[in-house]
C-alpha cells in the first residue's frame, strides 16, 4: 500500500505550513528516516523525516505554497505499487528541480545545496564536503568564509560567525552567543550539534536585540510567519487582557 506524506500539524493551533523546500527529488529513492522536506510553521522552520522506504512520487505541493495541515502532499512507492488516482485537478507545473551536482572529490550535493549555490553563482565543486555529499551547511559555510566576494553573499560574509541556519536558530532560542561556541564543521563552522551540547559559562545576564525583518526596496518591512504571529499574539494580550500598574 502507498505511503502517504501530508503536511504534518507540529502545533495545536496550526491550521497550514509552508513547504520551504524538498530535500529530495521525485522519482529519488528514500529510506525511512530520511530527510525529505523543509517546512515553516507560525512557531519554527524544520525537516521533515520520510515515513516509509520506496520512491518518492505524485509530488502535489511545491516551494513556496502553504498547504493546510494533514493534506496528503506526494506518496513513497514501493517496487509495483502506484499511487491512488488524483480526484482533485492538477496543480500548475512548477519549476524543474535541479540535478544533483558533482562536488568535491567527486561527492554530490544534495539538491538545496545545489540550489544554494546556483542562487549565489558558486560552482559546488570547490564546496568541500563534511560528509559523503555536499550539504547546504557546506555551501553557507563556503559563503560565510569569504570564498565568493560577491553581492549576493556579502551579507553572509560581513562580520558574522560561520554557522548552519539551523545552529543559528537553535542559538537564537537559548539565547547563545554563537562566537563563544566552537564549531566542529568544515573551517570551524558551527553545527546544530555544536549548539546542543554547548554549555555556557555563567556570566552576567546581556540584552541581545532580536533580530530586525528585511526590509524591501520601498522600505516596507518583510514579515514572515513567526513574526507576523508574535505581532497579532501581542495585539490580542493588549487588547483582551486585564492590565494593572505598581508604583514604589
Amino acid at each position: 500500500m502507498p505511503t502517504e506524506v501530508i503536511m504534518p500539524a507540529l502545533g495545536m493551533s496550526q491550521d497550514t505550513g509552508r513547504l520551504i523546500a524538498w530535500l529530495v527529488n521525485e522519482g529519488d529513492a528514500v529510506q525511512k528516516g530520511d530527510l525529505i522536506m523543509e517546512i515553516e510553521t507560525d512557531k519554527a522552520t524544520v525537516e521533515v523525516e520520510a515515513n516509509g522506504t520506496g520512491t518518492l512520487a505524485n509530488v502535489t505541493a511545491h516551494e513556496g505554497d502553504d498547504v493546510p495541515v494533514g493534506d496528503v502532499i506526494a506518496y513513497i512507492l514501493k517496487e509495483g505499487e502506484s499511487a491512488p488516482t488524483q480526484t482533485k485537478s492538477a496543480p500548475a507545473p512548477s519549476k524543474p528541480a535541479p540535478p544533483k551536482t558533482g562536488g568535491s572529490n567527486g561527492k554530490t550535493a544534495t539538491p538545496v545545496a545545489a540550489r544554494v549555490a546556483a542562487a549565489h553563482d558558486v560552482d559546488v565543486s570547490n564546496v568541500p564536503a563534511s560528509g559523503d555529499r555536499v550539504t547546504r551547511a557546506d555551501v553557507e559555510a563556503y559563503l560565510e568564509n569569504g570564498s565568493q566576494e560577491k553581492a549576493t553573499s556579502a551579507s553572509l560574509t560581513e562580520g558574522r560567525v560561520l554557522a548552519s541556519p539551523k545552529a543559528r536558530r537553535l542559538a537564537q532560542e537559548h539565547d547563545f552567543d554563537l562566537a563563544a561556541i566552537t564549531g566542529s564543521g568544515p573551517d570551524g563552522v558551527v553545527l546544530a550539534n555544536d549548539v546542543l551540547t554547548f554549555e555556557p559559562k555563567p556570566a552576567k545576564p546581556t540584552q541581545v536585540a532580536p533580530p530586525k525583518p528585511a526590509a524591501s526596496a520601498d522600505g516596507d518591512v518583510q514579515t514572515g510567519r513567526m513574526w507576523q504571529r508574535m505581532a497579532q499574539r501581542l495585539t490580542d494580550s493588549w487588547q483582551s487582557i486585564p492590565h494593572f500598574y505598581l508604583k514604589r
